[in-house]
């Protein structure tokens, strides 16, 4: 008995830590699946909205390493009009962050379709539709 109940005891444990330290593990589990082959000469880096924390500083890290010149958001779709000016679009934290470390890069952002995307694949339908509009091939 006393064994089984130590078990449980461990079991428990071992399920409250991994619990508590989710996003570590998950983080750490998602870099298997991390392809960096990014080679400089695009003409744009692409960033897909969500991830605002790591996504528009990986972006901009790239662009001051000559990968490309300039910056595409897709337009995400606003919560609340009430309190949408609480929340900075990706193009003020890209504009916020680019006057700390003195750089200067075009910006832009890909108009939504469907008043703001939803998902990865409303983003990628968005860019898809405004490159053909525009004649710009991937």
């Amino acid at each position: 008995m006393k064994k089984l109940m130590l078990f449980f005891s461990s079991f428990l444990l071992i399920i409250c830590t991994v619990i508590y330290h989710h996003n570590l593990i998950l983080s750490e589990y998602a870099k298997f699946f991390t392809i960096d082959n990014a080679k400089p000469g695009a003409d744009a880096i692409v960033v897909l909205s969500g991830g605002k924390a790591t996504r528009i500083n990986h972006a901009l890290k790239l662009i001051s390493k000559g990968y490309a010149p300039k910056l595409i958001f897709t337009e995400e779709k606003i919560t609340s009009s009430f309190i949408s000016n609480l929340f900075p679009t990706n193009e003020k934290i890209a504009s916020a962050i680019m006057k700390k470390v003195d750089m200067n890069v075009p910006i832009f952002t890909v108009p939504s379709l469907k008043n703001g995307a939803t998902s990865t694949f409303d983003e990628a339908y968005d860019l898809k539709k405004y490159f053909e509009k525009k004649k710009i091939s991937t």
